[in-house]
């Protein structure tokens, strides 16, 4: 995919409903292209099944909420009809946001 970097590493609401549960988790954009976005869901747990481990963020990044927050390690990829607008009051801290750039670096090869 080619990427273009202004939507990226913004939270987005998702409009597909998920899981057991059915909800609808905050996707951080990792990549773009004309139809698609590649995205890190969020999550406040540590584990998917027993995979792995996801990645921990040092903090969570819905403004006023403590609880500790993890992303997802697979990027995913769905159409970009399938999310909603920019969630101003998500953002990654600098720490966070730097760790991710290089994790996605390292797993999107161009």
């Amino acid at each position: 995919m080619k990427s273009q970097r202004s939507n990226l590493y913004n939270f987005r609401r998702y409009k597909k409903k998920e899981g057991k549960s059915r909800k609808r988790h905050p996707k951080l954009i990792v990549d773009e292209d004309s139809k698609m976005y590649g995205y890190l869901g969020l999550t406040e747990n540590e584990k998917k099944g027993k995979h792995h481990r996801n990645i921990p963020l040092s903090q969570n990044p819905k403004k006023g909420d403590r609880r500790p927050a993890y992303l997802r390690k697979q990027i995913a990829y769905d159409i970009k009809d399938n999310f909603g607008e920019i969630l101003k009051d998500y953002n990654l801290s600098k720490k966070d946001r730097e760790y991710i750039e290089n994790y996605v670096r390292q797993r999107i090869k161009r």
